[in-house]
């Protein structure tokens, strides 16, 4: 699967800057992202070990990125770090298969920064498409009641969990049911003000996860009313020497290939719109987006969340899952 690479922060020589972008995203596309991602105040809670993640369609491309608080600053002020990969949009419901695996795996798999060497040396190009090693997961989780509700309501309701490994779970199991005839757009560690900003661009999500979520459950697209409650997973804290559930991983084991590649310098190219999505990948009209966007109703304050790496929970998860290579 060809894919492409996006990093948008700063250096202490430019201002917030995508200094790697695909070839076919627009300046437009690039400003919708940035400005929709600027109305996070407390960046400084999205680390590399926990960051948000959004996975959307934009113009040409679907992406799944990362954001994160990068632990510099610029006039005492934190500078975020919005990472991640695209493909084309004809590869949407494709690359939907590999995104929970993906997920588990973002500390590699999403890390465009470490490509790019000195950044204050590296001037802003465009990303080369290249070879992604093709997974497909199924996520085991502690019931899946709540999947077979959302795959019967998902047009009249959204999934909404909280930022937590326990919420992560659940929206990684979503991600990975096979049942929904479309891709699931998701926005993991965000505010009611990001959504907004999206939805003015016509990016409406499937899942969410607000950073002040305590609960999970539904929500109605058309008013924003709670539908329906779900049990967030308790994750304990495991030593890594515990022993590990037999499992059977070869399917999941990645090709020979290398998860990133160099990205060589191009001319970026002047300003302008991006072609329409195909037709089959389109989402809802932006009237209709900003619209139930408005009636979300603000949720209950977030509880601590626990000292540990959830992506390794989620990693140890996957030794329980049945991979498919396309």
């Amino acid at each position: 699967m060809q894919v492409e690479a996006f990093l948008f922060t700063r250096s202490q020589r430019r201002d917030f800057t995508a200094f790697v972008r695909p070839a076919g995203m627009s300046n437009r596309d690039v400003s919708v992202i940035a400005s929709a991602l600027n109305n996070v105040n407390d960046v400084e809670r999205l680390t590399r070990a926990f960051p948000a993640l959004y996975g959307f369609p934009l113009g040409e491309y679907v992406y799944l990125l990362r954001h994160y608080d990068s632990r510099r600053r610029h006039a005492g002020r934190a500078i975020s770090v919005v990472e991640g990969i695209a493909v084309r949009a004809t590869w949407a419901r494709h690359f939907a298969l590999a995104v929970p695996y993906l997920i588990a795996h973002q500390a590699e798999a999403l890390d465009i920064a470490s490509s790019v060497g000195d950044l204050e040396l590296f001037a802003p190009t465009l990303s080369a498409a290249y070879e992604l090693p093709e997974h497909a997961a199924e996520i085991a989780v502690p019931d899946t009641a709540y999947l077979d509700d959302f795959v019967a309501r998902r047009l009249e309701d959204r999934l909404i969990v909280p930022f937590t490994s326990g919420g992560l779970i659940l929206m990684t199991g979503a991600l990975a049911e096979r049942r929904f005839l479309s891709p699931l757009y998701f926005a993991f560690g965000t505010n009611r003000d990001v959504i907004a900003a999206f939805a003015d661009a016509g990016v409406s999500f499937d899942v969410i996860g607000f950073v002040n979520a305590e609960g999970a459950g539904f929500r109605s697209r058309e008013t924003g009313e709670k539908t329906g409650e779900i049990a967030v997973p308790v994750v304990e804290p495991e030593s890594e020497s515990a022993p590990q559930p037999a499992a059977d991983l070869t399917a999941m084991r990645p090709r020979a290939v290398p998860l990133r590649a160099p990205i060589p310098p191009r001319d970026l190219p002047p300003a302008g719109g991006a072609a329409d999505v195909p037709e089959s990948e389109r989402l809802l009209t932006m009237r209709e987006a900003r619209r139930q966007m408005r009636a979300l109703q603000p949720v209950e304050p977030e509880p601590p969340r626990p000292a540990f790496d959830p992506f390794a929970a989620l990693r140890r998860l996957l030794r329980l899952i049945v991979g498919r290579r396309e």
